[in-house]
């Protein structure tokens, strides 16, 4: 049965996911992101994604996981992000832990690598963050996850 403290924490945890992915936004400029189980469930969205993002999200999993085999195929043993360049709109998928993708929405005019550079720590921080029996901690932009 869940105890109310067991809520409580994973309430936490999940703002804190929040917070993370709001600096990460404000900070690259990007539209909005979305930390989601690789099996395309949504966790915790932030900023101007569109709509209902479960079909979005179940779509990116697929992706993520074709991509990933692509990768085996040619000789690759690690597979930690992938990007996907559109015309006016870009989508920047990487590894957040075990179970979770993180995905990061953002625009022509906004810098990919920019993107990258805060992308990456929060995925670390995050991943800490949705593993169980671990206390939530701040997270700055620009500083690498403990």
């Amino acid at each position: 049965m869940l105890e109310l403290q067991d809520i409580q924490k994973d309430l936490e945890k999940l703002r804190s996911t929040q917070e993370v992915l709001d600096a990460v936004v404000q900070a690259s400029g990007a539209y909005g992101a979305v930390v989601f189980e690789a099996g395309g469930e949504p966790v915790v969205e932030v900023g101007a994604l569109e709509g209902d993002i479960a079909p979005l999200v179940e779509r990116i999993a697929g992706l993520w996981k074709d991509s990933r085999e692509v990768s085996r195929m040619i000789g690759e043993v690690s597979f930690e992000e992938t990007v996907y360049l559109a015309g006016s709109r870009h989508l920047l998928v990487t590894r957040c832990g075990l179970d979770h993708l993180l995905a990061v929405l953002f625009g022509g005019t906004t810098n990919l690598g920019l993107v990258r550079l805060y992308a990456g720590p929060a995925s670390d921080h995050i991943a800490t963050l949705l593993v169980d029996d671990v206390e939530p901690t701040q997270f700055k932009v620009g500083e690498e996850s403990p």
